[in-house]
């Protein structure tokens, strides 16, 4: 059986269901998510049109795939500032380990985090907090 907990995820109240587990002692704890490493670095880019290029401000973050078996996305939120947390990306693709955020502006302060859910919406993998200064 699953149980939901009440608690902050990211910041934000939310109701997480987590996996449970049995202990030696025969009850069921909540699994601990699996740990995933993210990494968040801006650069600048070189965007053409019409003819004429110019440098775009990005984000680009990496991390290390989940190996989960019940994995079913990933989840990338994004804080700036003091602004309430977004979802910036989703994926089912297991493989897939990057994303670059191109809603960049100078002088901010942006913070990544990826959730790994499974099909149910538990979290099943949590990375570390990415922060990033524009």
């Amino acid at each position: 059986m699953r149980r939901l907990l009440a608690g902050l995820l990211l910041g934000t109240a939310a109701l997480v269901s987590v996996a449970p587990v049995a202990s030696a002692e025969g009850s069921t704890d909540p699994a601990p998510p699996e740990k995933i490493e993210l990494r968040c670095r801006k650069a600048v880019i070189v965007v053409e049109r019409d003819g004429e290029q110019s440098r775009k401000l990005v984000i680009g973050c990496r991390w290390s795939g989940s190996e989960h078996p019940d994995f079913a996305r990933y989840r990338l939120v994004r804080k700036v500032d003091e602004q309430p947390r977004m979802i910036v990306f989703r994926s089912d693709n297991q493989d897939r380990h990057r994303f670059i955020d191109r809603r960049v502006r100078k002088g901010h302060e942006y913070t990544y985090r990826l959730v790994v859910v499974d099909d149910e919406g538990t979290v099943i993998g949590l990375s570390n907090k990415a922060m990033v200064t524009t």
